[in-house]
């Protein structure tokens, strides 16, 4: 093989790398571009600093607080229009910190704020407490 044939290869697969590496960064940068363009989507703000699970925990207490204090849990779902997976995460998380209270009915679950109980479960978990 003729020093020229080795150089015209050498220079072909340094621009087949360099083509590779220029994809590879143009593919991470879109990523995250597309990331911060989902979030903003997702909480209805431009893309910032803020945890966009507070934002999300905001929206579902101000549905809450639309809807007399208390909604089922599939309804959050429809007027959201987040996963089952993302609203059961958040009122989890939300439950866990006493943002709001979680009832299983059959099926499916009732969530309420503070506040906001029947008062059937209020005197049910004070007379609860008092056994204790």
């Amino acid at each position: 093989m003729s020093q020229a044939m080795l150089i015209w290869l050498v220079d072909r697969w340094v621009m087949l790398g360099l083509i590779i590496i220029s994809i590879g960064i143009m593919s991470v940068l879109y990523r995250r571009r597309r990331g911060s363009e989902d979030a903003s989507v997702t909480t209805g703000q431009k893309s910032n600093e803020d945890s966009p699970v507070v934002s999300n925990q905001a929206q579902i207490i101000r549905l809450l607080m639309k809807h007399g204090g208390q909604m089922r849990q599939q309804q959050i779902v429809t007027e959201t229009g987040w996963s089952k997976a993302k609203v059961s995460t958040l009122l989890s998380r939300m439950e866990a910190d006493d943002h709001l209270t979680k009832i299983r009915l059959g099926r499916e679950n009732l969530i309420l704020l503070p506040g906001h109980e029947p008062q059937i479960l209020t005197s049910a978990l004070n007379t609860d407490e008092n056994q204790d």
